[in-house]
This record gives structure tokens, C-alpha cells and sequence, in this order.
């Protein structure tokens, strides 16, 4: 498993498909707000694995399904005889084994298995040795909150991997195309969305290994970053790294933050640390990054079109 926040290889197959898509009747998808024991909210969505319906948290900078085995019965999978080991973009090392499952979203039925990951065990990624893991800490999104996390990232997994985003298997490539609406009032994630729908995004290109590449700058404190800019719904926060950053820490509250990618701009104003939904955090990173969480899409939906391999978005 690799780092939630690179975005894998395009299946070559996808670029055949053309309009299909589009043509497909939209799919509206409602997302419910969990709150962790700290009042952190999490989107989740419904998701049937085999006979049991389990509600996960939706992710888009993860691949694929990845559930606690605990979570379901023997027969809602089979195994494929391959164990998975590997390190979670928020600090986790996870541990368990590779299935195959029927998955139903919204009645649509998965058109082939699924595969998926069943975590067994869980603890802090050498780098990460204060995670929610820590000392038996139970993270939200295994087993606080949600059972699992269904990750929706544009994905096709190397061969040392699990797993793939779930959405591609639907039937009538319904999940080629989505539009994510993270907003708390009524979240929401539509499949298939027709073509006036995506005709309304400032769209970007994404290569075969890469988010992609944007700005972010405040003025208050003369920065600005450039680099991969990373849709992550597993954060509430908007995290700014940079090996070398001229300000570290929470901006103050108020602090208006303007982010380009390619024509698409939008400011975002900081909550400050009392308000972790919308605060802006800038720190220390091994590489240039932004990383666009939950609290500075509540004003912005998100175009993910694997068959167009381009990401779109749109202000509200």
C-alpha cells in the first residue's frame, strides 16, 4: 500500500471510453456528517459488501475499500491468499489481507469482485509514532467512528498494492465520472454526472503519476507554495508543507489564503486551531504539498473523470 496522497497510474482502458459516462443517467449518492468524540465531522457513505451494508468514510485520496476484518462475516468475501502490509497516508500502518467482494452503491451492483483490503491489525507508521493508533488508540476511521474507509482515489494499483477505487467496477460505468459535493448541510456524491453538470468545471489534466500542480499564498506572511495540490476528505484541515517553510503552525483566524490551479481560483479564509474544520496549518514537509481538506470544500465541489483523466472544480 502506498502513501494516500500520490495518485497512481490511469488504467489504460479508461481512455477508450469515451463519452460513456456522460451519457449515463446522474446518480445522486447522499453522504451523512459523523462527528468523532471531538466533534470532528467525517463524511460517510453507504456501502453493501456482499449481503452487509456498512456505512465508511468517504476518502479521496486513498485507492480503494479497506474494512476491519471484525467488521463482517467470513462469507462476504474470498480470499485471494495475499496478505497487505503497508503504511496509511495519516500515520497508520495497517495490516491484514486481500479479498475479493460484490459491492452495491446506491443499487448500483459492482459489474465484477471488488478487491479489497480486510485490516487485522493497526499501529503508528514508523514516521507517524504519536497516530490515533498510539498506545491502543483506535483511529475514527477504524473502528471510532467508521468500520473502514472507501477510497475514491482515481486509481489503478501497482503490482504490490491493494487496492482500486470500488467506483470503477459499477455497473453501466456509472463511477468513471463523479462530483463530489462536501458541503455539511447535505453532502452529497453524484455518479455519472451529464455532460451541462461537468461543463461547468474549470477542469485540470492529471498525469499518470501526479495530483495536480498548484499554488497556495497569503499574503500576511509573504508565502507561497507551489506544488501537487492533493483532494484529501480524510482531513478536515488544509495542511501547506514545505521543506523549508517561512511560517509554521495554525494561520490566525480570518487569514485569506489564495489557491490557483491551472485557471481555477479560490480564497480561503482560515477558522484559526479553535476551528480545526477550517484551519490552515503550514509546516514542515520532505517535498512541496497542499493539501485540500474537508473544511475548505464546504464552498467547492470536485469533477473526478478518470476517463477524461482530468480533476474540474467549481465555487459555489
Amino acid at each position: 500500500m502506498s502513501n494516500r496522497f500520490q495518485l497512481p497510474i490511469l488504467a489504460a482502458a479508461l481512455a477508450c471510453a469515451g463519452t460513456a459516462s456522460a451519457q449515463q443517467t446522474p446518480v445522486v449518492v447522499p453522504l451523512h456528517v459523523e462527528h468523532s468524540p471531538y466533534h470532528v465531522p467525517h463524511l460517510g457513505i453507504d456501502v453493501t459488501i456482499g449481503s452487509i451494508t456498512k456505512r465508511l468514510e468517504v476518502d479521496t485520496s486513498s485507492p480503494g475499500l479497506r474494512i476491519l476484518a471484525s467488521a463482517l462475516p467470513s462469507d462476504a468475501w474470498q480470499r485471494t491468499g495475499q496478505t497487505v502490509t503497508g503504511d496509511y497516508g495519516n500515520g497508520l500502518n495497517l495490516r491484514g489481507f486481500e479479498a475479493n467482494a460484490s459491492l452495491t452503491l446506491a443499487g448500483l451492483r459492482s459489474e465484477r469482485p471488488v478487491q479489497i483490503e480486510a485490516v487485522e491489525s493497526i499501529a503508528c507508521a514508523s514516521w507517524s509514532p504519536k497516530c490515533q493508533a498510539a498506545k491502543g488508540g483506535v483511529p475514527d476511521e477504524f473502528g471510532k467512528v467508521f468500520p473502514g474507509v472507501l477510497g475514491l482515489r482515481i486509481t489503478n494499483p501497482t503490482p504490490d498494492e491493494c487496492c482500486v477505487n470500488p467506483l470503477l467496477a459499477l455497473a453501466g460505468r456509472a463511477g468513471h465520472a463523479y462530483v463530489l459535493h462536501a458541503d455539511f448541510a447535505k453532502p452529497t456524491l453524484t455518479l455519472g454526472p451529464d455532460a451541462a453538470r461537468m461543463n461547468a468545471f474549470t477542469t485540470v489534466p492529471v498525469t499518470t503519476t501526479s495530483w495536480p500542480i498548484g499554488c497556495i499564498a497569503v499574503k500576511d506572511v509573504a508565502l507561497q507554495v507551489c506544488g501537487e495540490i492533493v483532494i484529501d476528505t480524510g482531513s478536515q484541515q488544509t495542511l501547506v508543507f514545505d521543506p523549508a517553510p517561512v511560517f509554521q503552525g495554525f494561520f490566525p483566524p480570518g487569514t485569506i489564503a489564495n489557491v490557483t490551479i491551472g485557471p481555477w481560483k479560490h480564497n480561503l479564509t482560515s477558522g484559526g486551531d479553535g476551528d480545526e474544520r477550517y484551519s490552515i496549518v503550514s509546516q514542515r514537509g520532505d517535498k512541496k504539498l497542499i493539501v485540500v481538506g474537508l473544511g475548505a470544500l464546504q464552498d467547492v465541489d470536485v469533477l473526478f473523470d478518470s476517463d477524461r483523466n482530468r480533476i474540474g472544480f467549481l465555487g459555489l
